[in-house]
């Protein structure tokens, strides 16, 4: 019986495993490109629905049903609260929406007012 010879791999020259490396590349780079886009396009479009969701807020917070936009100063008097100033300045609009409306011009974080305070408050 006769020995099987051993049999060296075949040789790969050097400019056909650089063309391979090459074939390969585009499908791995437009894998890339693809990947790179979508997030990209995904960014565009949060950045819109914020931007939109941001400007509803906006027109949502110019004023209430009922409520006018512009405005007049009024110095609070002793014992009086927001709720108060709400009902007497705006008399048509519901005094929840109207006293959050004043917190909101003025920046009020509590409900505690100062007599001498000055307050812009929606004219009626």
């Amino acid at each position: 019986m006769a020995r099987p010879r051993c049999v060296a791999p075949p040789r790969v020259h050097p400019r056909a495993a650089r063309s391979r490396a090459l074939r390969r590349t585009p499908l791995a780079l437009r894998y890339r490109v693809r990947r790179a886009v979508a997030v990209l396009v995904l960014g565009v479009c949060a950045a819109v629905v914020v931007v939109a969701l941001g400007s509803l807020g906006e027109i949502a917070r110019d004023a209430g049903p009922g409520i006018p936009t512009s405005t007049a100063q009024v110095v609070v008097q002793r014992g009086d609260t927001v709720w108060d100033i709400a009902r007497r300045t705006v008399p048509d609009a519901d005094p929840a929406v109207a006293a959050a409306r004043i917190a909101e011009l003025n920046g009020l974080h509590s409900a505690a007012l100062r007599p001498g305070q000055i307050l812009t408050v929606p004219r009626a």
